[in-house]
């Protein structure tokens, strides 16, 4: 296991992120709107970051294309990612003719844990002091 850290920082938090990225791609999956594609690629990336950190917390296999992608993004880009892209997606659905609020309700499980993503990174900052690296350790692939 990596370095004793308390646990929602070692994998508390990128758990959450990875449930949040698999509610984005799933809610693309069953609407299936060329619109949406934004919310696939985020959820992606989503499930990139925090999938392979709670993957290196607990020394499991991942592919590498998401390990290279979440090598590749520093810690503050995706927070930036996290924060601003809900945002534009609920906008997009918007600007489909989706009333707001339907478009929260469709997707409300992901958008709740992408923002506990956020807070606990900005508690990590405030309280501990730091936030989890992008690069965490080796993950096995």
């Amino acid at each position: 296991m990596s370095e004793s850290k308390p646990w929602y920082i070692s994998w508390g938090i990128p758990l959450v992120g990875s449930f949040a990225g698999i509610g984005a791609v799933m809610t693309w999956v069953l609407n299936l709107k060329l619109l949406t594609i934004f919310q696939l690629l985020f959820g992606s990336i989503l499930l990139a970051c925090e999938g392979t950190a709670f993957a290196a917390h607990f020394e499991l296999s991942f592919p590498q294309v998401l390990v290279n992608i979440h090598n590749k993004i520093t810690t503050l880009l995706r927070l930036g990612i996290y924060s601003l892209s809900p945002l534009v997606i609920l906008i997009l659905w918007w600007s489909a003719g989706i009333s707001f609020w339907t478009a929260v309700n469709v997707n409300f499980s992901w958008l709740l844990g992408t923002y506990i993503v956020v807070a606990g990174y900005f508690y990590c900052h405030v309280r501990v002091k730091s936030i989890p690296v992008a690069a965490t350790s080796e993950v096995p692939v």
